[in-house]
């Protein structure tokens, strides 16, 4: 999957006190352009990657300089970064869409829902795109 890049709505809500958006906030806003993007992604059969549920099993963020609220939508970018057996990790950009430099990067290993007894099942080959050439 090469770059992916979403666009999204800050909400006047998503501030802490220091007028930063608050760190909680920015995995919504991971969460909102993963749902988009794999929403939008076909999966193996037909239908959506997310029709057969995606657990998010670890984040690893970096903050490199605060967000500020703005009217502005702001630019989420994610990619494939490697795949396993049974996940898969992505790699995320929040840019702020004026200078285009990231604010904040962020990695997500995710996986497949797993079946009622909890082990993880494969992906499927073709269930998630390759990881991108410049990711």
């Amino acid at each position: 999957m090469p770059r992916h890049r979403v666009f999204t709505a800050l909400r006047w809500s998503d501030m802490d006190a220091y007028g930063h958006i608050n760190n909680v906030q920015f995995l919504r806003l991971l969460e909102d352009a993963r749902v988009f993007t794999f929403g939008s992604q076909g999966a193996p059969g037909g239908g959506s990657l997310l029709s057969t549920g995606l657990i998010v099993g670890r984040q690893e963020i970096e903050y490199l300089e605060p967000l500020v609220f703005r009217a502005q939508a702001i630019a989420i970018d994610l990619w494939v970064t490697a795949i396993g057996g049974a996940d898969f990790d992505l790699g995320y950009e929040i840019r702020d869409p004026d200078p285009g430099d990231p604010v904040f990067v962020h990695t997500t290993q995710t996986a497949g829902d797993p079946p009622a007894n909890g082990a993880a099942e494969r992906l499927p080959a073709d269930a998630v795109p390759p990881p991108a050439a410049d990711g």
